[in-house]
């Protein structure tokens, strides 16, 4: 196996570091002195008493430690592990063991601080060459790779539990070039992902900083790209993008300064795909002039029935958001109440029916047959069901029950859609 000879800043320690020791921060074997390692060379990080120099070599593989679970926070990307997960090293004679507090590294970047900060010397990514077109039916998504990369499945811990990470990832010597998707979906409740926060805690597991950031527009959803400079010279490009419930994260970790048109064309080719079939939850508020109406009725124990009609019509539409008109008749009422709304094109759509299962069905009305996606949503004592058509993002129909009788039901009742 390949060894890297390094010296201890502090004692003078000869250390034997394995070529697959993909550590930001190694700790000298004899005075315990934590450094880094940048471009093979040594930088010390905290003194340590100086001792007279011996070799030691690092601990095979199968004697290191795995890093603790990966954390994440919805509030940004990637989240910080609680206290409590620490790396310890191999206990030895003179200490009863050192416990190094450990920062977990974004799973994007795990493995190019071992490889990345080595290959320095070694050429760049060839920007205008021939590169590996990746398409992911799974994730809803496609991008140009500098070559094929490799496709794995993180485990990762949020705040709303347990969430598989996907990846795409293509790593040449001196930089990684990553998509990974994650979903944030929580059963009736909207999450909330901050781009800023999230680029903040990237830059802070990389050892740099956010010198810039723009949006960035993938059909009609906005994210942003960031720009984070790291000490050693390098960069890394990232670019944070939400599509309802799903968190996109493609990102150029680590590379030259040089390397900046390769990581340009590498997010410039990310694209979302629309499978086929597949619901288009803002489809009705996306052209000026479209309109529909839904009539309810609410039942009421021992009295009339309370019905209501509610007219919408889309007034204006730009990148992220469509303005909205809505018109409430009560009872009869012919004047109507009117008041208008925003439709953010970047947040979860019809956010009441998220995290539950979504049943493909057909349903027929007077207005005609729907291929919807009907979803059941218990509440208290009622249960509500919702039918909203793939085609146009419209809800056809709503309907709850309790104890298997009908309380309320709202239904379209007219429509027109570009």
């Amino acid at each position: 196996m390949v060894q890297r000879v390094l010296s201890c800043p502090s004692c003078g320690a000869q250390i034997d570091v394995p070529d697959n020791y993909f550590r930001a921060t190694i700790n000298c074997f004899h005075c315990g002195t934590p450094v880094k390692r940048i471009s093979g060379t040594l930088f010390e990080t905290e003194q340590a008493p100086a001792q007279p120099g011996r070799q030691y070599s690092a601990p095979p593989p199968s004697q290191q430690y795995p890093a603790p679970p990966q954390h994440y926070n919805m509030q940004g990307y990637p989240g910080y592990p609680p206290s409590q997960y620490t790396e310890m090293l191999p206990p030895r004679k003179s200490r009863t063991g050192l416990i190094v507090a450990l920062v977990v590294l974004v799973v994007l970047v795990g493995a190019v601080i071992g490889i990345g900060v080595w290959a320095s010397s070694l050429g760049g990514v060839d920007a205008s060459g021939p590169w590996h077109h990746h398409v992911s039916e799974e994730g809803g998504f496609e991008a140009d790779f500098p070559g094929e990369p490799k496709l794995s499945t993180k485990s990762i811990s949020t705040p709303l539990g347990s969430r598989p990470m996907k990846r795409a990832q293509f790593m040449p010597l001196n930089s990684n070039f990553e998509v990974s998707y994650f979903d944030i979906d929580s059963p009736g409740e909207q999450v909330e992902y901050d781009y800023g926060r999230g680029a903040d805690a990237i830059a802070k597991e990389v050892g740099g900083r956010v010198t810039g950031n723009q949006p960035h527009k993938v059909d009609r959803y906005t994210g942003r790209v960031f720009n984070i400079s790291i000490d050693n010279g390098r960069k890394t490009t990232a670019l944070l993008l939400r599509r309802g419930d799903r968190v996109f994260v493609v990102i150029c970790e680590n590379h030259r300064i040089s390397d900046q048109s390769a990581a340009d064309r590498f997010i410039n080719s990310f694209k979302l795909l629309k499978a086929e079939g597949a619901a288009d939850p803002y489809r009705c508020y996306s052209t000026v002039g479209n309109h529909w109406a839904h009539e309810s009725i609410s039942r009421v124990p021992g009295g009339e029935d309370f019905k209501s009609v509610m007219r919408y019509e889309v007034l204006s539409v730009d990148a992220n958001e469509a303005n909205v008109r809505i018109t409430t008749f009560m009872n009869g009422d012919v004047s109507g109440l009117k008041s208008e709304f925003k439709v953010n094109f970047n947040e979860t759509p019809n956010p009441q029916t998220q995290g539950f299962e979504k049943v493909r069905e057909k349903l027929t009305t007077s207005l005609g047959t729907f291929d919807c996606d009907r979803t059941t949503v218990p509440t208290n004592d009622f249960v509500t069901d919702t039918w909203i058509d793939r085609a146009t993002g419209l809800i056809v129909r709503v309907r709850s029950t309790r104890d298997g009788e009908v309380t309320s039901t709202m239904e379209l009742t007219e429509y027109s859609v570009k």
